[in-house]
């Protein structure tokens, strides 16, 4: 049974000790977190299960990796007690970081951003479970924002022009998908295609700057942006989408291979049927999502095609140079 109250008493508790930035996370850490606070009462006994979860830092935002750490293992503390086994979180500066513990088996699942996995797949022995999703949608993209006023009309009108984009969209701060849309117009260094690239920790935030005319163009989630728009029709009647980004899931839940059995069904079965429950479903709306859904290969597949894409217009470009 999920004592519902005891977690929104632990919310408060968190935000006392490590302060209101405790909520600027990912949906895919909620996604773990409601993992432990959901553990079924089978789990309990001499044999109870210890898991241990890793995050990659690229799943919070606008936070240390020191505050990371302390918002996971509060969290694994307070509700690790509810199903009477045990829990432990790191968090991993870097992608060599997170693949050296899963290769030692410190990390039994982690989460991960898609194109995080990519670059991780075959690599370390990982098995993608679930994705996360909002209202019907798997999928979510990123946008290029502009004014409609603003005589901008393709990409090539922000040479020398300002742009602000949402903080988190990518691993690393590698900027895949803009770093892509640039290269095929044969710009070689795309930081020298702006005056000025800067981050915004809201996308509500960014998509403003445009409105606002402070900055030129933003990079943000199309999902943030319709809720943006649906708050304020005007922004839907004077910003315009200038580009939108291949389709790719918000966040991976993947298991380490090799775990138990037991194990790995345990932890499938409670993501599984997370939101058959009033409670469950309660959960998922307190980290903004509605479901999880298993995990299927195709999912990744318009991402694929842009990494490959990225790799392939880097060489030709690298020859090309004098």
């Amino acid at each position: 049974m999920i004592y519902f109250s005891a977690i929104l008493s632990g919310m408060a508790a968190l935000k006392q000790r490590i302060g209101k930035r405790c909520t600027i996370l990912f949906p895919a850490v909620g996604m773990l977190l409601v993992l432990f606070a959901a553990w079924p009462q089978g789990a309990r006994g001499a044999e109870a299960l210890h898991t241990s979860v890793g995050f990659s830092s690229s799943t919070f935002l606008d936070v240390s990796k020191d505050r990371a750490q302390a918002i996971t293992a509060l969290w694994a503390r307070l509700v690790a007690r509810k199903w009477g086994g045990t829990a432990s979180t790191r968090v991993c500066s870097s992608l060599p970081e997170l693949e050296k513990d899963i290769r030692s088996k410190e990390i039994d699942l982690v989460v991960l951003l898609p194109a995080e996995y990519l670059q991780m797949k075959g690599k370390v022995p990982l098995e993608p479970l679930f994705v996360s999703a909002k209202q019907k949608e798997v999928y979510d993209r990123l946008i290029l924002v502009v004014r409609r006023d603003s005589g901008i009309s393709s990409l090539s009108d922000l040479k020398g022009k300002t742009l602000i984009q949402q903080k988190g969209i990518y691993p690393a701060g590698l900027s895949l998908w803009l770093d892509t849309l640039l290269m095929r117009k044969e710009i070689r260094d795309p930081k020298r295609f702006f005056s000025k690239v800067r981050e915004s920790m809201k996308p509500s935030s960014a998509i403003l700057h445009v409105f606002f005319r402070h900055v030129d163009a933003c990079v943000v989630t199309q999902s943030s942006f319709l809720v943006m728009t649906e708050l304020n029709p005007q922004l839907d009647r004077e910003l315009l989408i200038l580009e939108k980004s291949p389709p790719r899931p918000s966040s991976i839940i993947a298991v380490r291979k090799g775990l138990s059995g037991r194990h790995r069904k345990s932890v499938h079965e409670i993501l599984d049927t997370l939101d058959q429950s009033p409670e469950g479903k309660q959960l998922l709306t307190l980290f903004r999502m509605n479901r999880l859904v298993p995990f299927r290969s195709e999912y990744l597949l318009p991402l694929e095609g842009l990494l490959r894409e990225n790799k392939d217009l880097k060489l030709l470009l690298t020859k090309r140079s004098p």
